[in-house]
């Protein structure tokens, strides 16, 4: 990772193959056969059950300080700040974000509990807009009349934590927009149309079975 660390270069040509598709592949594999052995967990269950909100609480805070004892490391490792992230292409960071993944999917713990809350939940759900609109926004409201108006408004009233809370508020404002209009409509539209539906048979073509009557006279005739 050292050496990887120092031949790597930085700049356009990183950024270029570091944003690549397949480069990124990785990653997806690798959240995909960690929720395959999520669902599929028989030891891990007892374990899980039987540990209390104290020790999961722990258990949370140490994949917290491990997630940043393993950044600190990478940036240490690294000539300059700029090549730290030079440890994507070895893969070194996807260790400690599985292991941050699979603690806090527990849900035992009180760090797990806090972001189990509505609200929490409700970011998380608009969080894939968040990602996807932030940079469009920012760009927005540093050319537009309408945006330099708020930024300017920010700065004024409470400095650059006003820049950042109004870019934070657009931010989910319109990714809770495109949520609702778009990835919802969207997405439920795709399920009706390649999701794989049985032929129901009418019920005037099932056969019923003929059962014939037997009276209760002839039963009891017959038991006396």
């Amino acid at each position: 990772m050292i050496q990887l660390a120092q031949i790597t270069p930085a700049g356009t040509m990183f950024s270029s193959f570091y944003f690549f598709p397949p480069v990124r592949l990785c990653d997806f594999v690798a959240g995909v056969l960690l929720g395959l052995v999520w669902h599929r967990r028989q030891c891990a269950e007892l374990a899980i059950r039987q540990a209390t909100i104290h020790q999961a609480t722990l258990n949370e805070i140490g994949a917290i300080l491990f997630l940043i004892g393993c950044a600190c490391l990478w940036i240490w490792l690294a000539p300059t700040p700029r090549e730290s992230y030079a440890v994507s292409w070895a893969g070194a960071y996807l260790p400690p974000f599985l292991l941050f993944i699979w603690v806090f999917a527990c849900g035992r713990g009180l760090l797990s509990k806090v972001l189990s809350t509505r609200p929490l939940v409700y970011l998380g759900e608009i969080s894939f807009g968040i990602y996807m609109m932030h940079v469009p926004i920012m760009t927005f409201l540093g050319y537009s009349e309408l945006g330099r108006t708020l930024m300017s408004w920010g700065l004024k009233t409470m400095g650059w934590y006003g820049r950042t809370l109004v870019i934070s508020l657009a931010t989910i404002v319109v990714s809770a927009a495109c949520y609702h209009l778009y990835e919802m409509p969207l997405r439920d539209w795709l399920r009706r149309k390649l999701s794989i539906r049985k032929a129901v048979v009418p019920l005037a073509e099932v056969p019923v079975p003929v059962v014939e009557s037997v009276s209760p006279y002839r039963i009891v005739s017959r038991a006396a």
